[in-house]
């Protein structure tokens, strides 16, 4: 499943993408997998860039029966408008926070970390003592953020889907 688009690109709207991935993931995991026992995992990933103009994506993959296609793909639908509609839970916040929190502290020690956040400094005009903000940044982060991201993210009318199936599949 790939929705995908254009944006006003901003390293700002990147990061709402990616987070909308996470969260979108943790829903998933959470219905699919856990509650379903539909899928191993799921896979969400979204992303935005400038180069070679600006555009956007979100992809969801999940490895799965054949004959639960179908109600799987009208999960991920569900899911989405859910935060379309409200934005993220409380606690769905707060995992977040927590695990951006902990990337940041061990990336902060990473030396290709600051080599690409160094880049994206220089790249975008932005003050390289920002990168020390992190903490601040996801302090900001909100479930209204999250909604206004689904519905402006999520758009059907840049949706596709593809379904593999094995060659030996015969549908009931």
């Amino acid at each position: 499943m790939r929705f995908t688009g254009t944006l006003d690109f901003s390293l700002e709207e990147q990061k709402k993408l990616n987070l909308l991935g996470k969260l979108l993931k943790i829903k998933l995991t959470e219905e699919m997998r856990e509650k379903m026992a539909g899928v191993y995992g799921v896979r969400v990933s979204g992303f935005a860039s400038d180069r070679p103009y600006n555009w956007c994506r979100l992809n969801v993959r999940f490895p799965c029966d054949p004959d639960n296609v179908e109600k799987l793909i009208n999960k991920v639908f569900e899911e989405i408008n859910k935060i379309k509609a409200n934005g993220a839970t409380k606690e769905d916040l707060n995992k977040i926070k927590e695990a951006e929190l902990a990337n940041a502290e061990e990336y902060i020690e990473i030396n290709g970390y600051w080599m690409y956040k160094l880049k994206d400094a220089c790249q975008y005009g932005i003050s390289p003592e920002s990168i020390l903000d992190y903490k601040a940044d996801i302090n900001k982060i909100n479930s209204k953020m999250f909604q206004d991201a689904a519905n402006t993210y999520f758009d059907m009318s840049n949706y596709a889907e593809f379904i593999l199936v094995p060659e030996s599949f015969v549908k009931q």
